[in-house]
């Protein structure tokens, strides 16, 4: 298993290579719905990388959810994605061979985080996504937590066949998102 303090000092060192990215630039809590709308992206590139053959890319891919998900916790809240961790329940699921069951999986968690940010805990939304205050944050972050620890679990399962470790393929992908260019891909945010 996972050190959760190496996570956590992979959250820092992400967080720290999107902003010399510049993947944080012009960041306002109302661009937070759309951070934690991007991670499907990520789910979606892995369901695509899975295939005999691809196992690497694949990898890279489900380290990429992981990440992606360190960054929007830390933007939404410095020491987030520590927090997201220890507010996510246990992780109850298992690795099989179903990618289309894990994918579900993974989107329903994104899904929730984003309702969650939607809707203030006593079940009013606020009228702008800037206005949310500190408690639709945190509703959102046990959400998040969920979905680093789901993917991990994934990760941990297909890195060991490999003869990797999960550890091995996050730093590997931080590696190479250190020497990449400034908005590297041209995307938005």
């Amino acid at each position: 298993m996972t050190d959760p303090n190496l996570l956590i000092f992979a959250a820092e060192r992400t967080y720290a290579i999107n902003g010399t990215n510049g993947w944080h630039d012009g960041y306002t809590q109302a661009d937070a719905f759309t951070k934690i709308s991007l991670i499907s992206t990520e789910v979606r590139e892995w369901q695509l990388e899975s295939r005999p053959g691809n196992e690497q890319q694949a990898l890279n891919e489900l380290a990429d959810i992981i990440i992606r998900t360190m960054d929007t916790c830390e933007l939404l809240e410095r020491g987030g994605f520590a927090l997201a961790l220890v507010m996510a329940g246990p992780c109850r699921h298992h690795p099989h061979h179903n990618n289309l069951l894990h994918m579900v999986t993974m989107y329903g968690l994104i899904e929730d985080a984003k309702q969650a940010f939607r809707k203030a805990p006593a079940g009013e939304m606020p009228a702008n996504a800037a206005d949310a205050g500190p408690e639709v944050l945190n509703a959102v972050l046990p959400h998040l937590g969920g979905l680093a620890l789901y993917a991990l679990m994934l990760l941990e399962h297909y890195a060991a066949r490999e003869n990797l470790t999960a550890q091995d393929v996050i730093t590997r992908v931080l590696d190479k998102n250190a020497t990449r260019g400034y908005r590297h891909g041209g995307r938005r945010l």
